[in-house]
């Protein structure tokens, strides 16, 4: 039972650190293309 605790606050670690890289590159995109669009 620890084992399967343990598994899955990893897994929901790295669900977490996907949405977070995810949202970053969103938002690296996004400032990109404004700096781009002001310039």
């Amino acid at each position: 039972m620890i084992e399967t605790g343990k598994t899955h606050r990893y897994a929901n670690f790295g669900y977490t650190a996907k949405i977070g890289f995810a949202i970053k590159g969103i938002n690296g995109v996004e400032s990109k293309w404004l700096a781009a669009k002001t310039q």
